[in-house]
């Protein structure tokens, strides 16, 4: 019964973790930056769906103190999973439960500030990482056996039998003429 907490949870990544951290059992807050954003985050299996953006763009001020809230007994949960970065690193930190981890991964508003070793420990000795990619998909066999895991695809050492079957989300189709358009948009 872990409880874990997404940020950007309606976008691509982060509606992946709804959908792995539900699969695996996990209760599951989600944080997205507008309410359609958020329902698409309860349609994955959000437990909680959240806004946390202000309508000027800024971090609420209430986030730390809701999503304990949401966690039994007010503890914090155990996982937060931020891709946001600059704007919410810290509101993430104050979120845990004592022993709780970080997952740093996205620079979305910005590289995380530097968070002291110290602060991790007044905070309830949690745990922080930073991790990258490519670390966890070093050879096109891990990437494909990987893939087979997450999405069913029918290669590699696993193929026909997913772990997990995830449904990605799509945010835009459109031709080949308009990719400049398409990078701009993953930007």
């Amino acid at each position: 019964g872990d409880t874990c907490l997404v940020h950007a949870a309606g976008g691509g990544t982060g509606s992946l973790v709804v959908q792995m951290a539900r699969q695996m059992g996990a209760t599951v807050i989600a944080l997205s930056g507008s309410i359609r954003k958020a329902e698409i985050a309860k349609r994955h299996g959000a437990d909680h769906s959240l806004v946390y953006r202000e309508m000027d763009g800024s971090v609420v001020p209430w986030l730390a103190d809701e999503v304990r809230r949401l966690t039994p007994d007010a503890r914090g949960v155990d996982v937060v999973y931020d891709s946001v970065g600059k704007d919410t690193a810290m509101q993430s930190l104050a979120c845990l439960r004592p022993r709780g981890a970080l997952v740093l991964y996205g620079n979305a508003s910005g590289p995380p500030p530097d968070i002291a070793p110290l602060m991790l420990a007044e905070q309830g000795s949690v745990h922080l990482t930073r991790p990258k990619l490519h670390d966890y998909l070093s050879t096109d066999e891990e990437t494909a056996w990987r893939g087979a895991e997450l999405f069913g695809h029918p290669e590699g050492p696993h193929a026909g039998q997913p772990l997990h079957v995830l449904e990605p989300v799509l945010q835009a189709t459109m031709p080949l003429e308009m990719v400049a358009e398409g990078h701009r948009m993953m930007e």
